[in-house]
């Protein structure tokens, strides 16, 4: 799971493309990534049935990291200064809270571990559908996988610097991939294992947290230092989204169905064509938009509008329904 939230969060988009070979991937992204994949999918998987928004939510909570480590919503490090307002880089702040964080550093991670590693469709099972109907049909499969590679591939082109880095970056991020898929089939044998299963409970879960608090307490002072805001609204309005956030999910998970134990399983698979199927369409399309970058720019930018658009009707839709039940 850590390294499919590396992978689709910073590699797909050439904002850490060797994550697993150099010293900032190791001791920073990799563990920032998995901490908060492990720790968030844990909390939110522990009794409770999940839905879209519950994982919307634990996204972006895991979004917010971007302010007390990274620094970008208050420093911004891409995509200018224009939206500053009251301290705080709105556009950034949008995209990543909105949109990035809950789809490619989290529900698609889980989704596709989920796929080829356990025999549930938990996660596939929360989406609309319309997607969940196109996913059983072969070809309907293979629709989505290209349209999800070929995204990634605009990203990647995008912000590359070279073909030639594009094709290292994702040979080595694949290597390490089917390394430990290889790893993981050699242990698992055939046991057809549920994700919650092998989310971390009890002590485990509690050992991550303090393991996250503990990367946020070294991060915040060390990292970026100078781009802390100097006056109080900054803190206070990351806060406040801290706050909303957290206060949704509890009220989304509060009215989740329980845990229905054991799901049907589902034969073990592990989709080979899928992955092959992927990585061609996603250096195709990277390839593509590498020579033609304005065009990558304004498919990234309808997409940021439209994913911000999506996860607000989601919560907006959520928030009704959960209020809807109190009556």
């Amino acid at each position: 799971m850590s390294v499919l939230s590396v992978i689709f969060a910073e590699v797909t988009c050439y904002s850490s493309p060797y994550p697993f070979f150099d010293k900032w991937g190791l001791t920073v992204v990799l563990p920032l990534y998995g901490l908060h994949t492990l720790f968030l999918a844990g909390l939110i998987f522990r009794k409770k049935s999940v839905t879209l928004p519950i994982l919307m939510l634990a996204g972006m909570l895991f979004g917010l990291y971007e302010a007390a480590i990274t620094k970008v919503f208050w420093d911004p490090t891409w995509g200018g200064t224009e939206t500053m307002f009251a301290g705080v880089a709105w556009l950034q702040t949008g995209v990543l809270t909105l949109f990035w964080h809950p789809w490619f550093a989290f529900i698609l991670p889980l989704m596709a571990g989920e796929l080829i590693f356990s025999s549930t469709n938990e996660v596939l099972n929360t989406l609309p559908s319309i997607i969940k109907n196109w996913a059983q049909r072969p070809s309907g499969k293979i629709v989505l996988i290209s349209l999800l590679a070929f995204f990634c591939g605009v990203n990647q082109g995008a912000n590359t610097i070279s073909v030639q880095s594009t094709l290292i970056s994702t040979a080595e991020s694949l290597g390490v991939f089917l390394l430990f898929a290889v790893v993981w089939r050699l242990v698992s044998k055939n046991v057809r294992w549920q994700m919650r299963d092998l989310l971390p409970q009890g002590k485990e879960l509690t050992v991550v947290g303090l393991l996250l608090a503990l990367l946020y307490a070294i991060s915040l002072p060390l990292f970026r230092p100078e781009a802390l805001p100097h006056t109080p609204l900054p803190y206070i309005i990351i806060l406040t989204l801290y706050t909303i956030s957290i206060a949704l999910l509890l009220l989304n998970t509060s009215k989740a169905e329980p845990f229905k134990t054991p799901l049907p399983a589902l034969p073990r698979r592990f989709h080979w064509f899928s992955i092959l199927l992927f990585v061609c369409v996603y250096l195709a399309s990277s390839v593509y938009f590498f020579i033609d970058k304005s065009t990558a720019g304004l498919l990234i930018v309808i997409a940021w509008g439209l994913g911000i658009i999506t996860c607000l009707w989601v919560l907006l839709r959520s928030l009704v329904a959960v209020i809807g039940q109190h009556k």
